[in-house]
């Protein structure tokens, strides 16, 4: 492993554009299961 502190998966958020949000729709319920988690 020659980076074991990178991801391997999963969803890097910072490189997302806010639009993908709102067009793709696994990221749609992952937006409104987050609405509904408690604030921290």
């Amino acid at each position: 492993m020659s980076h074991p502190h990178q991801p391997t998966c999963g969803i890097v958020r910072d490189l997302l554009d806010p639009v993908m949000y709102e067009t793709i729709p696994p990221l749609q319920a992952l937006k409104r299961l987050e609405a509904d988690l408690p604030a921290r």
